[in-house]
């Protein structure tokens, strides 16, 4: 998804440089992932409504963080096309940070939309 949307701005990243940069983006939010998944794997546990349940949450959680991601990378993608930051700045702590920003922000909106919604 990631390299997709890379290709959609028209920008040339490596491969390895892309999986570096969505692990420590989503590294920042590891507790709150790592929580909701063990959550999960608890609730399979019980007999019957257990496995629904912990596949409902597990199912959950993988589509708000592909989404909070894929739009997060979407909207640091439109600031280097807009000038905002420059393609380089992606490979410096700050760009990472705001990559950081961005996906923590979409995370909770993501979140609130599911929980709210």
């Amino acid at each position: 998804m990631i390299a997709g949307i890379t290709v959609i701005f028209g920008l040339d990243i490596s491969k390895s440089f892309l999986t570096a940069f969505v692990s420590s983006t989503i590294g920042s939010s590891g507790a709150t992932v790592l929580g909701k998944t063990i959550v999960a794997n608890l609730l399979k546990f019980i007999p019957g409504l257990g496995t629904g349940a912990g596949g409902a949450i597990s199912a959950t959680t993988a589509g708000l963080l592909t989404t909070a991601l894929g739009l997060a990378y979407i909207q640091i993608m439109e600031m280097v096309y807009n000038g905002e930051i420059s393609k380089e700045d992606l490979y410096s702590a700050e760009g990472k940070k705001t990559m950081k920003s961005l996906f923590k922000n979409q995370l909770k909106n993501s979140s609130n939309v599911e929980v709210n919604g």
